[in-house]
């Protein structure tokens, strides 16, 4: 080994393995390494110092380079995921420990999504609340509708509440005009109560006076479309009336008398939609409890059944859809624990 090839190797001008042979060689001779101490200090240089005033460090000719740290990519993540949901499903439960779940943030409250769908779709624009309170309007708020009349300036707020020690996300309604309608499966309905049944709006009324019976409420007479007539009798109080709402008014009326009502497009339905592509050929049943009671329910329906209430509150791990106006969302908070 002459000088040249030991000032080379300290100046960094040898590929990996001569340089390893160099420390090797000057680990065996302590002259020559005392020599290359004397070469003007570079990078290499002081990684040899720092090797040779080292009692603890050993480098051979079979060391290997550090690990490099490798970042796992989103498409292994999401490889990864699907093989585990699909052994998840195909794989008998065995009693033994539970499984792996996915990682969510346990010291604060989970983040609401609220997904504005696109018309006809389930899919649309999505807004992660992250801050107290979320409004919802016309004219006003975070999510505007400019475009949608029957969309109040300040329709409906989305707020974060704890109670009980426990957090919860509420929709409410502004005193809109129009009001907030969620989507049930099945619902109670009370006096006033209004609910939204393919592209119809209904409001059940309970009589609370004497009031004139008119063919609306009577239905068809003498086989003649029903309409406003003269007088036809009185309605005692507690006849129950379901009236379709157009333009903010009562027009069709239907007194209740039976048990139960179908509602649908189909010709054997009591309460007919015919004309209605958003309804179902039986879309949902109206009918009376023992106790007096009525109750709505949807029929697996693609469009479901909307009631109209003041007030919506999701506890954490739930979602529900509801609409203003014209515009659907649907709203998520956290996931199913």
């Amino acid at each position: 080994m002459n000088e040249a090839y030991v000032r080379d190797g300290i100046l960094g001008k040898h590929r990996r393995h001569d340089s390893l042979l160099l420390v090797a060689i000057l680990e065996s001779d302590p002259h020559a390494a005392q020599a290359a101490m004397q070469v003007p200090p570079d990078s290499f240089l002081l990684k040899l110092r720092q090797h040779f005033y080292s009692q603890s460090t050993t480098i051979s000719m079979n060391d290997e380079p550090p690990p490099v740290t490798q970042l796992e990519s989103d498409e292994e993540v999401r490889r990864v995921q699907a093989e585990l949901r699909k052994s998840a499903t195909t794989k008998k439960p065995t009693g033994k420990e539970p499984a792996e779940q996915p990682y969510r943030p346990t010291s604060r409250a989970a983040v609401v999504a609220l997904v504005a769908c696109d018309d006809g779709k389930d899919t649309g624009e999505l807004f992660r609340i992250r801050g107290h309170q979320f409004l919802i309007g016309r004219s006003e708020g975070d999510f505007q509708l400019p475009h949608d009349e029957m969309v109040s300036s300040r329709h409906a707020a989305i707020t974060r509440q704890h109670v009980g020690g426990k957090p919860r996300v509420v929709v409410t309604d502004l005193q809109s005009r129009n009001g907030l309608f969620v989507r049930v499966t099945k619902a109670p309905l009370v006096h006033k109560a209004e609910v939204l049944i393919g592209g119809g709006h209904y409001r059940l009324d309970i009589i609370q006076d004497m009031v004139p019976e008119t063919a609306e409420m009577a239905g068809q007479l003498d086989g003649r479309p029903a309409g406003t007539r003269a007088l036809e009798g009185q309605h005692s109080p507690g006849s129950v009336v379901f009236s379709e709402i157009v333009a903010g008014r009562a027009e069709t009326k239907i007194k209740l008398d039976a048990n139960e009502y179908m509602i649908g497009r189909d010709s054997d339905c009591e309460i007919r939609r015919p004309n209605d592509p958003f309804a179902a050929a039986k879309h949902a049943l109206l009918t009376r409890s023992d106790r007096g009671t009525w109750v709505i329910e949807n029929r697996h329906t693609l469009n479901g059944i909307w009631l109209r209430m003041p007030q919506i509150v999701i506890g954490e791990g739930k979602s529900c859809e509801f609409r203003i106006g014209e515009q659907r969302f649907r709203l998520k908070f956290g996931s199913k624990k």
